[in-house]
């Protein structure tokens, strides 16, 4: 799985920080029969510092270890977990992961599918399992070849995209003077930064381990995050108004592509920031894209309206 190509590769180990990747199986709401991927962080000391559950489809991440967790996780109930060391059969009583041990080394709260050894414990030895492989078909899953583009790729594709947002914009105010503030741009750009962070769950880690991990900000810094320096630019001007965006890119031709069903731009326009008709009003245009392999691109851009004073 990614996670665990990018603990491989690009993960921080200077923290001591160990981090273990599982597909977990189970029951969730509203989707029903599901699978989620679990990420664990194990000390120097052997204790587990973080329990993060990420969906794979919106990549949004449960913290297990905080409360909140408890009403929002969709995952009700966990039955099996496996990577590519085992399989364990969860058999606790209480299979909510958010109060469900973790200890898998514990023949009371997990039961290993294949063993090292046939000591009675039900599972089976890696003979065993060998022999009942080569019985099996082979999977038919291709394997999936991580690639890694240079980040002034991403550079590159941010600044095309604003400037491609900029004249669009320029060209839905119909010839209204459009005044962009680009030191604006740079404080938003920053923001846009912390938002990614947040996203990728690794603000509620201290050790940085998460996907992404360099340059996380603490969960309870977030709001401070955004709150300085929009209360510089409140400080500034009589007046800001603004969205921030998120977009997916595959690093195909859609997002730079001038069409009007491009999504970016059709979210842009849907701000109706572009209305803005006051005389003294200056606009702030902001784009960050955060980089992953194979051309993936997590794409934040930041619209906003600041009046003078």
């Amino acid at each position: 799985m990614f996670s665990q190509w990018y603990d491989q590769n690009l993960g921080d180990t200077s923290s001591g920080v160990r981090w273990q990747n599982f597909v977990a199986l189970g029951s969730g709401f509203p989707e029903g029969d599901t699978a989620y991927v679990l990420r664990l962080a194990v000390s120097v000391t052997g204790t587990l510092t973080a329990k993060l559950l990420y969906n794979a489809v919106t990549g949004h991440c449960y913290d297990l270890m905080d409360a909140r967790s408890r009403d929002t996780c969709p995952l009700q109930s966990l039955a099996l977990l496996f990577n590519a060391d085992n399989v364990w059969a969860n058999i606790q009583q209480d299979d909510d992961p958010t109060r469900t041990s973790f200890e898998l080394g514990n023949p009371k709260c997990y039961r290993a599918f294949f063993t090292s050894k046939a000591d009675g414990s039900g599972g089976f030895t890696r003979e065993q399992a060998a022999q009942m492989y080569a019985l099996s078909f082979a999977t038919l899953q291709k394997s999936i070849h991580y690639t890694e583009e240079p980040l002034s790729y991403y550079v590159d594709r941010a600044a095309r995209l604003e400037r491609l947002v900029e004249r669009r914009f320029e060209k839905w105010r119909a010839g209204t003077p459009t005044r962009w503030d680009y030191g604006v741009a740079g404080v938003l750009r920053d923001l846009l930064l912390a938002f990614e962070t947040h996203a990728q769950g690794d603000d509620q880690t201290s050790g940085g381990g998460g996907v992404g991990g360099a340059g996380a900000v603490p969960g309870s810094a977030l709001a401070l995050a955004a709150e300085r320096p929009l209360a510089q630019l409140q400080g500034a001007y009589a007046s800001v108004q603004g969205f921030p965006l998120h977009f997916s890119d595959a690093g195909d031709s859609r997002l730079l592509s001038a069409a009007e069903d491009n999504a970016v731009l059709q979210a842009v326009r849907h701000t109706r920031i572009h209305e803005c008709d006051e005389r003294n009003a200056v606009f702030a245009l902001a784009v960050y894209i955060h980089p992953y392999p194979n051309r993936i691109g997590s794409v934040w851009l930041y619209i906003a309206c600041l009046i003078d004073k």
